[in-house]
């Protein structure tokens, strides 16, 4: 192994976002069991009031405001797209499908980045790498088929995972559209100000649900549940993510998103006692067979 290979693997961001991988993960299965508590409204609107509050502090304790107010527009216009687009999306997909599956679905995100960094210009690479995204979308298209036709063909589950294809398509969006503004933001300016006009729509929607809860009634594993995923999944997450789009660019970034469904499917195995069928399998070794190969080509035609 070479040592700009070694190096690659260990740079500070590199690690960060295996730790968002690891938060991202095991969120599923957070955000599974805490839906059997709170409507799905609830969960989301109060996860992003947390989450925001804190953002808006710490931006506040060490920018200020003052650096947002030049990209103010794009900024919301991007906490529209990652958020008020994404996380619904993401919660009604979650609620309706398996955990294990929904993370298979969340790691087709790089085969989405490398279509719009190619055609926006925000990453160079060979026009070899269509084989990589071609290969990728055969894998989605067999998870689609066993959601179908399968073990979890009923039809909640397909709905939900193509609720959770749209989330994707929306993440991806967000993060490819992050790059440019990153390059005049810090990660935190960037996180804080998408997810306050993101959240601020969220908060409002969920509201009518968030008063209707009945506090006793949820229990203490579902409240450390939202806490978990808008601090660390959210608020932590986030940020990781936007530090690594600015250190070493969308494409690679979205590479960690490999992650995710090893997280995701060994947390739902050991607490929900989730199974992959073999189609599944196959889908998601296609999906990031696809991407391994993308990034490869690209890494070449770079050199």
């Amino acid at each position: 192994m070479s040592v700009e290979a070694l190096n690659w693997r260990l740079t500070s961001a590199d690690l960060l976002l295996v730790a968002t991988c690891v938060f991202w993960g095991t969120n599923f299965v957070v955000v599974k069991s805490a839906l059997a508590d709170f409507h799905p409204l609830a969960f989301t609107g109060l996860r992003f009031a947390i989450g925001a509050t804190l953002l808006l502090w710490l931006q506040w304790w060490f920018e200020g405001f003052r650096v947002l107010r030049p990209m103010l527009p794009q900024l919301i216009v991007l906490g529209l797209i990652g958020n008020v687009a994404y996380q619904p999306l993401f919660i009604y997909g979650l609620a309706q499908t398996e955990a294990s599956q929904a993370s298979m679905f969340v790691a087709t995100t790089p085969l989405w980045i490398l279509v719009l960094a190619r055609f926006t210009g925000h990453d160079k690479f060979s026009g070899r790498v269509i084989a990589g995204v071609v290969m990728g979308l055969v894998g989605v298209i067999l998870l689609l088929w066993e959601s179908v036709n399968g073990v979890g063909s009923e039809e909640r589950f397909w709905i939900g995972n193509l609720l959770l294809l749209g989330a994707t398509v929306s993440w991806a969006i967000y993060t490819v559209y992050s790059q440019p503004l990153l390059l005049k933001l810090r990660p935190l300016a960037l996180t804080s100000a998408t997810m306050a006009a993101g959240g601020l729509p969220l908060v409002l929607v969920g509201l009518p649900e968030i008063v209707s809860i009945r506090v006793n009634e949820v229990s203490f594993a579902s409240w450390l549940g939202l806490l978990y995923s808008a601090l660390l999944a959210l608020v932590f997450g986030y940020f990781f993510w936007a530090h690594g789009i600015q250190t070493i660019g969308s494409t690679r970034t979205s590479l960690y998103v490999n992650l995710i469904p090893v997280v995701a499917t060994v947390t739902a195995w050991v607490w929900l006692d989730e199974r992959l069928s073999s189609l599944q399998v196959m889908g998601a070794i296609a999906v990031i067979t696809g991407i391994t190969l993308s990034r490869r080509l690209n890494l070449r035609s770079e050199q």
